[in-house]
């Protein structure tokens, strides 16, 4: 799956919308738990992790895969 990530990953900064619609539905849950489990509230968690998705959004570029997508 992680080659898959980066394979979508450089599809959206290609412009293909629909790649940056499937990382964030296939990391959505883990990024909130990820939050969650630093001991915030789950609407705090969630919201955190909207707002990571929407800088990546906005700005894709600075993106290297260098590692696991997750990371």
């Amino acid at each position: 799956m992680a080659d898959d990530d980066i394979a979508l990953m450089q599809a959206f900064k290609q412009g293909d919308y629909n790649s940056f619609g499937i990382l964030a539905e296939r990391h959505q849950s883990m990024l909130v738990r990820f939050f969650y489990a630093q001991g915030l509230d789950w609407d705090l968690a969630e919201d955190l992790a909207h707002d990571v998705w929407a800088k990546l959004f906005r700005s894709p570029s600075p993106y290297v895969p260098a590692a696991s997508f997750k990371t």
